[in-house]
């Protein structure tokens, strides 16, 4: 598909001293009409709620000809050209992007790229996406919307907070995901050496399945379906009136109520 590449608005390169640190370049790229965003190589990036449409990115003054920011469809992406020197992708250089934008209905994001927002997302009636894979992290972010689904892989990490009537999770490797808020219906599918912490969600019926050796914890209000196999282990809270169905337990998996 042919993506849109953005222009550059305003370019400002910054030298520091010689020494450690390198020359870092900022540039403000035109963009406009994106829903989503797909960002790679490494990037810290604060996503912030705004009326507008904006997105500043600071790099190294060097790596100047291997930033790569386009548009295809209602999906910004950032990150590197395929043939970047592999030097600039060894964890040692600073990448960082602000992204303004009015709403958001999904986030992919892979390598070592971090995201960031101290605001609240509202979804109004369209789902909402989130794919993490690599290394890659959310270390806050807050969504309300009618579905939202979470995907987490490799050693990925997320730290969301929600409120939607339905949450899919499929969380596998060695990822972490952390759930906060309020959710009806809460599906969370973990593997490998996964965890999902999610005690202080207020879910009301939540549906569990489990291999590998992947954590679980949860709080579920009236109903509990549970499928743990390999040396899984879920453990819930909630009131003594809690429904318990399908449940299904082999190898060394645990269920346990705390």
């Amino acid at each position: 598909m042919k993506k849109i590449i953005l222009s550059i608005v305003a370019v400002l390169a910054v030298m520091v001293s010689a020494g450690a640190q390198e020359a870092m370049t900022t540039q403000r790229y035109a963009a406009k009409d994106f829903t989503s965003l797909s960002i790679s190589n490494a990037f810290e990036v604060q996503l912030v709620k705004s009326d507008t449409y904006r997105v500043t990115l600071e790099y190294p003054t060097d790596c100047a000809q291997y930033i790569s920011v386009a548009r295809q469809k209602a999906t910004l992406f950032i990150g590197l050209k395929n043939k970047t020197p592999r030097k600039w992708m060894n964890g040692k250089h600073e990448f960082r992007a602000i992204v303004e934008m009015p709403e958001v209905y999904g986030i992919y994001l892979s390598g070592a790229t971090k995201l960031a927002s101290e605001d609240l997302f509202l979804m109004n009636m369209h789902p909402f996406e989130v794919e993490l894979s690599g290394a890659a992290k959310i270390t806050s972010l807050s969504v309300d919307g009618p579905s939202v689904n979470i995907e987490l892989s490799g050693a990925s990490r997320a730290d969301i907070n929600v409120n939607a009537g339905e949450v899919e999770a499929d969380v596998s490797g060695a990822s972490k995901l952390t759930l906060t808020g309020n959710v009806t219906d809460l599906t969370i599918d973990a593997s490998g050496a996964s965890s999902v912490h999610a005690k202080n969600v207020n879910a009301t019926n939540v549906d569990v399945d489990g291999s590998g050796a992947s954590k679980i914890f949860i709080f579920v209000e009236r109903e509990l379906k549970v499928d743990l196999s390999g040396a899984s282990k879920c453990e819930y809270i909630g009131p003594d009136e809690i429904i318990l169905r399908s449940i299904d337990i082999t190898g060394a998996s645990a269920l346990k109520k705390v």
